[in-house]
């Protein structure tokens, strides 16, 4: 349920049926059940012989000859018997769970699969090409792969002499063809403070296939390490 609850936010807002949910939702039990199989079968073995002990089963037993290991070996032997069955049967099929769930979310929520966000955003260093040796760092919070679109964007200018002298904010930034089109953008340098436009318009010489092959490449194959 708690699963459900949080597929249902995950999705608002977009188009789904509650067969979707239902599925996603069964199809993340198998990596639960791995999870806490280990557990429960520990857990189950525990109250066993606790009861076992507090009946004075384990004495009689005892006493008419068995050895502990004797009275140990069924629930030894039910535990290797189902760690064979997680391993050779169960862990295939939560592999394969795994994937179906991975795909069937990035159709549902298309655009959270589309969306790249590393924890210390998203970093560009670009020449100011209308003024000569002059630098502009770029960070963005956010950025989609499609249409390299970023969110909460900063931009910094340095001077010749690596001297900041401007900082630029925008709620986003498109690229296009050697241009960066930024909307809702705030403007500090020594002239304006905090001068508020609709929209700015800044020249790059960076290049989508750059944008896309040496930065969001990278995040991606970090991203997944560290999801393995």
């Amino acid at each position: 349920m708690i699963n459900v609850f949080e597929l249902l936010d995950r999705i608002a807002g977009k188009k789904y049926c509650f067969t979707d949910v239902f599925l996603l939702d069964v199809l993340q039990v198998p990596s639960f059940v791995e999870d806490i199989a280990v557990f429960l079968i520990m857990i189950s073995s525990m109250i066993t012989l606790f009861s076992l002990s507090v009946r004075s089963e384990i004495t009689v037993m005892r006493s008419s000859g068995l050895s502990f290991w004797q009275i140990l070996s069924p629930i030894a032997i039910t535990a290797f018997l189902l760690g064979l069955f997680f391993v050779l049967v169960f862990n295939p099929f939560s592999i394969m769970s795994a994937k179906k769930l991975t795909r069937m979310e990035q159709k549902l929520i298309s655009e959270e699969a589309n969306l790249l966000a590393p924890p210390n955003g998203i970093w560009l260093k670009q020449e100011n090409t209308l003024q000569d040796k002059e630098d502009i760092i770029i960070r963005a919070e956010k950025i989609y792969r499609k249409d390299l679109k970023m969110v909460n964007v900063n931009l910094w200018f340095f001077d010749e002499d690596h001297k900041f002298y401007r900082r630029i904010d925008a709620k986003n930034m498109m690229f296009d063809e050697n241009v960066w089109h930024l909307n809702d953008v705030v403007i500090n340098d020594d002239k304006n403070i905090n001068q508020a436009k609709d929209y700015l318009d800044i020249p790059t010489n960076l290049k989508a296939e750059f944008i896309t092959k040496k930065i969001l490449n990278n995040f991606e194959n970090a991203r997944l390490f560290f999801n393995l």
